[in-house]
């Protein structure tokens, strides 16, 4: 939804951050990866199945420089959405998002307000 806010540098680096998040748990669900195939079309960007050219760490490291804070929970917000769209968050992916808010300096309620929001949003449609 927020996605196409972000520069060409921060959707390429959602989308390393995305596939990573759907091997987090071991399990790649169909809702992920048609999850991922929107996020890229929202964002005209093209989608590369298995493309992660950085580990997840690097990843978040470059975030945490060249984006701004507004760029940084939009980031965590979709990425909490697509650990959602199976309708399981996973204890691999709620590190995941957690080790990542925490080094993009994004508080705990954050992520507590944004899993409500969504759950919510899954359950009106």
């Amino acid at each position: 939804m927020y996605l196409r806010l972000l520069s060409k540098r921060e959707k390429e680096l959602f989308i390393g951050l995305a596939q990573h998040l759907i091997l987090a748990d071991g399990e790649n669900s169909v809702e992920e990866e048609k999850m991922i195939l929107e996020y890229c079309e929202e964002m005209h960007i093209p989608y590369e199945k298995d493309s992660i050219k950085m580990t997840e760490k690097e990843i978040i490291e470059e975030l945490a420089i060249i984006s701004t804070f507004q760029a940084k929970k939009i980031i965590s917000f979709e990425l909490m959405g697509l650990a959602l769209v199976d309708k399981c968050y996973h204890e691999k992916e709620q590190e995941m998002i957690q080790g990542m808010n925490k080094c993009l300096k994004i508080d705990d309620d954050f992520e507590r307000k944004c899993k409500e929001l969504i759950i919510g949003y899954i359950k009106l449609q």
